[in-house]
């Protein structure tokens, strides 16, 4: 939706295709956003980003806009905003504060964040962690494209915006992310297969509802 608007080319025109490189004596900050809306590429480039990125050089912010249809096949619209930093859990509510802050009066959202399910699924060595606006289905693009254009510079401070760049979640421009999407897909797969058995063992009075999900079925996706 945004790679292709006339809007979007003009107001990132000027940042470029720039990812950098250069280790400096502190972290210098990055932003990506992502010109995809498919959640599945980009839940995969942000683990591609924590896999391969040097954080002990740079700080990432990746912003993603995903458009994908829930279990009843309902649209589901939301911004995410992943930082990826080495002390990112001492940072958590910082960065929340940051996203928070930069939303404009004028986005449409479907649902406050859940802040208290992102801490809970923040373990104190994680290296992400993400801020996910569920956006109402009648959200204006310009309106979407303010909010992200608000969160970048917030991030990026006093740093150049140049370091802020329109990136493709693929192989072309990252190379391996295809093979980190093929794991997500297949990780999700299994968490959906598992949460189905429990179902079924619950309607048949085998498993008690108090449980929860299985133990290590978290993924990127929130599941």
């Amino acid at each position: 939706m945004f790679a292709s608007t006339s809007r979007v080319s003009r107001t990132f025109a000027t940042y470029g295709r720039y990812i950098h490189n250069t280790p400096a004596c502190a972290p210098v900050r990055e932003v990506m956003v992502s010109q995809s809306r498919d959640l599945a590429r980009n839940t995969a480039l942000e683990d591609w980003a924590v896999r391969n990125l040097d954080i002990k050089a740079k700080n990432v912010l990746i912003l993603t806009n995903n458009l994908s249809l829930s279990p009843t096949n309902a649209t589901v619209l939301d911004i995410k905003a992943t930082l990826i930093e080495s002390n990112v859990a001492e940072k958590a509510a910082e960065f929340e504060e940051l996203v928070l802050s930069s939303l404009p009066p004028s986005l449409l959202l479907s649902a406050l964040p859940d802040l208290e399910r992102g801490r809970a699924l923040l373990e104190p060595d994680a290296l992400s962690y993400t801020v996910r606006l569920q956006l109402h289905t009648e959200v204006k693009a310009k309106d979407v494209l303010n909010t992200m254009n608000a969160i970048s510079r917030n991030f990026l401070k006093d740093e150049n915006l140049m370091r802020l760049s329109l990136v493709r979640p693929d192989d072309g421009w990252f190379q391996g992310l295809e093979s980190v999407r093929a794991e997500l897909e297949k990780e999700v797969g299994t968490c959906c297969r598992a949460l189905a058995r429990m179902d079924l063992r619950r309607a048949e009075g085998r498993e008690p509802a108090s449980r929860g999900l299985p133990q290590g079925l978290q993924n990127s996706y929130g599941l």
